[in-house]
């Protein structure tokens, strides 16, 4: 099963089965789901400098441990609409991560 997103018209995710890869200007992204609530996902979206976006972190603290756990800070959140369970994170992702950019 293939399912297609497009984001801003540059960004195409491509997801078959749970195999994960993005490109941006050809540029190759890492996608890593992270589990939020209880039947929910954020994402990581980590470029080949190492530059991480989030997804949705409806639960900020799971987001910074996974972008810990790899390594990687996150300096970008996206959200893809208002719904609780979307953007409910941002105010504090926002005060956990001074100068962070929230999009959404």
């Amino acid at each position: 099963i293939f399912f297609l997103f497009s984001f801003f018209h540059s960004f195409v995710l491509i997801i078959q089965s749970s195999h994960l890869q993005a490109s941006v200007n050809n540029e190759q992204i890492r996608v890593i789901p992270v589990p939020m609530l209880d039947d929910n996902y954020s994402y990581l979206l980590i470029d080949e400098n190492g530059v991480c976006a989030v997804v949705d972190p409806a639960e900020p603290k799971k987001a910074l441990a996974a972008a810990e756990a790899l390594g990687v800070e996150i300096s970008v959140v996206l959200t893809t609409h208002k719904h609780w369970d979307h953007s409910g994170g941002n105010k504090e992702m926002a005060s956990l991560i001074p100068g962070l950019t929230v999009v959404g």
